[in-house]
């Protein structure tokens, strides 16, 4: 059965967001099972062929005639535009549609689209991330109006739509007490590109300087707390240092500054090297150069119940050892001692003492990675994109 898949969303591309790579490389994945997939995103004009097939390839996509991008310029009635161009393009297909969002207004409207266009064959599929429960912010910071309003919201969305994704096991819980059990639900966390950690194109040898690498790979926004890794080279012997790569797009030289200030205050300075903003492609040569790879994580409510680290899934597909914070939501994926060491947030010693502990154990090291590198299998793009279509289908039975 074909049918057409809309990213009911403006991306920002090209992009350094993780987020939006995971989306392009998702849903080019699912484009080669099922009739065709539309993104959109947004820029000044749209991109000339030749620099749109160079921004995806970037990503590790190519583009195909079952996978368009559309721009909606920048400017005012951006969101108007983008209705304005679901709504034509579910008009004009008289095949089946699943139109995919992950934010609440996107899910208002196409649930409206949906209404309006009155064809039997158009469903409503929400993805779940990390804020996919806004009332209960609301409730932490004592705000119970606030949280009242915006808990009968997702209630009626989320009664509403035709399924829901949840990336974190903890998500399911929390929807289906909200929906009642009414909407089905369907497990999907992230996964990882397997062509690009198929091919090694590293140095066979890890670098030869005596010094013991610890690599951080991805976004550097509060709630990851990557702070905590440069506080945990202070219970470790000076030959550990840190490399880190990732940030913002264009904003190397700001988060480069931000970095030293923040080590030159813990007084690690000098083992901590920043290399800025890599291009996709080339993060999995970077991980397989480390020696051990960490995923921090805060103690927030995105971090503890909703996040499905992109990181842990290329981390374990690198064949590298890793030290991974234990909250609800990476306890759900990985087990402590069999594909991680996992250790509480905000306690750079923990950290640290797990550190050492694959420094000195080469035999637990290499088991984990061994582990985590077979079960990560499972969560291979091209897998995912074969289970979703099989889901999405059936919505129209």
């Amino acid at each position: 059965m074909d049918f057409r898949v809309i990213y009911y969303h403006r991306l920002s591309f090209p992009s350094g967001s993780g987020q939006t790579i995971a989306v392009i490389r998702d849903y080019f994945e699912l484009s080669k099972h099922v009739g065709r997939v539309d993104l959109f995103y947004r820029a000044e004009a749209a991109l000339a062929t030749d620099d749109l097939a160079q921004a995806l390839a970037a990503h590790g996509v190519q583009p195909t005639s079952a996978f368009a991008l559309h721009c909606i310029p920048n400017g005012w009635f951006g969101k108007t535009r983008l209705r304005r161009e679901v709504t034509q393009l579910v008009r004009a297909d008289k095949t089946p549609v699943v139109i995919v969002v992950r934010a609440f207004a996107q899910a208002q409207a196409a649930i409206a689209i949906r209404t309006l266009v009155d064809q039997p064959t158009v469903r409503v599929v929400m993805e779940l991330h990390e804020n996919p429960f806004p009332y209960l912010r609301w409730q932490e910071m004592g705000r119970r109006f606030k949280a009242a309003v915006s808990r009968q919201r997702s209630k009626w969305i989320y009664t509403n739509i035709d399924a829901a994704v949840c990336t974190a096991q903890p998500q399911i819980a929390y929807f289906q007490a909200l929906s009642k059990s009414k909407t089905p639900t369907w497990l999907y966390p992230n996964g990882y590109p397997d062509l690009l950690f198929e091919t090694d194109t590293t140095d066979q040898s890890r670098p030869n300087d005596g010094r013991f690498h610890l690599a951080y790979a991805g976004r550097l926004s509060a709630w990851k707390n990557p702070e905590v890794m440069m506080a945990a080279l202070q219970y470790l012997p000076k030959q550990f240092v840190l490399e880190i790569a990732g940030g913002r797009l264009g904003e190397d030289d700001a988060t480069r500054a931000a970095l030293a200030q923040k080590a030159a205050e813990i007084g690690v300075a000098e083992r901590v090297t920043y290399h800025g903003f890599l291009d996709p492609v080339k993060v999995p040569d970077f991980l397989r150069a480390a020696d051990c790879l960490i995923l921090p994580l805060g103690n927030t409510l995105e971090a503890r119940l909703f996040t499905s680290p992109i990181k842990l899934f290329e981390y374990a597909a690198s064949g590298v050892p890793m030290v991974v914070t234990r909250h609800p939501s990476t306890e759900s994926l990985v087990q402590d001692g069999k594909q991680a060491l996992m250790v509480p947030p905000d306690q750079p010693s923990a950290l640290a003492r797990a550190v050492k502990r694959i420094a000195e154990d080469r035999a637990l090291a290499e088991g984990m990675a061994g582990n985590a590198k077979a079960w990560v299998a499972d969560y291979r793009l091209d897998r995912r994109a074969q289970s979703y279509r099989t889901k999405m289908e059936t919505l129209f039975y």
